[in-house]
């Protein structure tokens, strides 16, 4: 959310799109965050993996198409579960990741604009950058364990979180292995989280002011907001847009995650992993698996968006609050 979802959260502008932006309680956007967020990312767990398989340039998976590879991931590792491997995992970070996001984007977005005046336009983006940074540092342990449960094809040595917590510090590096490539995720959260946040914004406030079409609702009070579809042209677009800024970053950091436990190739910092992928591999090496973030992106903030819509006309909210009781 990593260069995140970076990576992939899936991706914090729609989640934050879900929700009325002055929510009279926080905990209504942690709830909707979290739980849109782990709907999306089991819907669209299966391309995750396949992305994370091409990320990393494994073998059984890199030198074939994408629908082959995705045919073969349920062939070598015993049946169509392989396609949900992590998943738990990313259950687990997800919540608070999404939940973190709706959060403190709120908090810092008014920050922002009161340092950096109402009408700055650096004021979202720096808002996104920080609250992305915020997400991924939270979390960042059980990103680590998810991506090595994700390629793990052969001997399955991670079985469970705690286990494979304590398996990496006692066989590594010791607590500095839960928090191998976190530099780069943070480094990288800035284009992808100040990106997808401007953007959606920017475009928002810009549809806002155009002419009447079907991407602008009017309130009871006339004031004009996205419409349903406005707001899914907008999140697919700011993912669309920070995705391929980032891109190149969030793989980096999945190789520096899985060395020494994949394979042994001496990755090191951000800068030479990246030279290094190119030597090896070319230039095209550093976008390999980006095609997979775009399959992804419609249904990804579809189901988001359907969740959170259905979470806010569950009433739900106002049972959490006491204000009436569920019909």
């Amino acid at each position: 959310i990593n260069a995140e979802y970076m990576g992939h959260f899936l991706s914090v502008y729609f989640f934050f799109a879900m929700v009325d932006e002055h929510s009279k309680h926080q905990i209504d956007n942690f709830i909707t965050g979290g739980v849109a967020g782990c709907a999306s990312k089991t819907f669209v767990a299966p391309l995750d993996r396949l992305k994370i398989l091409r990320q990393a340039n494994l073998a059984a998976y890199a030198n074939v198409s994408l629908w082959q590879a995705f045919r073969q991931i349920p062939r070598l590792e015993g049946g169509w579960r392989a396609y949900y491997k992590g998943n738990g995992v990313q259950m687990v970070r997800i919540f608070p990741y999404a939940g973190v996001g709706f959060v403190a984007f709120d908090t810092l977005f008014h920050f922002t604009k009161t340092i950096m005046g109402k009408d700055s336009p650096w004021a979202s983006m720096v808002a996104g950058s920080l609250t992305g940074m915020a997400m991924v540092a939270t979390t960042y342990p059980l990103d680590l364990i998810r991506t090595r449960f994700a390629v793990q094809t052969g001997e399955q040595r991670y079985t469970g979180i705690l286990q494979s917590a304590r398996h990496m510090i006692r066989q590594e590096q010791g607590w500095r292995t839960m928090f191998r490539g976190l530099s780069p995720s943070l480094w990288g959260v800035i284009p992808y989280g100040g990106v997808s946040f401007a953007t959606y914004i920017n475009m928002k406030q810009f549809i806002i002011k155009g002419k009447p079409s079907m991407l602008i609702s009017t309130q009871d009070d006339g004031k004009r907001v996205l419409s349903p579809v406005g707001k899914g042209l907008c999140g697919c677009l700011a993912g669309i847009t920070a995705q391929t800024v980032s891109y190149p970053i969030d793989l980096a950091r999945r190789r520096i995650q899985i060395d020494g436990f994949a394979y042994e190739r001496g990755y090191g910092n951000l800068y030479s992993t990246c030279r290094q992928i190119v030597k090896t591999e070319g230039a095209r090496g550093l976008f390999s698996g980006m095609s997979l973030n775009y399959i992804r992106v419609v249904p990804s903030i579809t189901m988001t968006y359907l969740v959170g819509e259905l979470i806010k006309e569950s009433k739900v909210y106002d049972w959490l609050h006491g204000e009436k009781a569920l019909a």
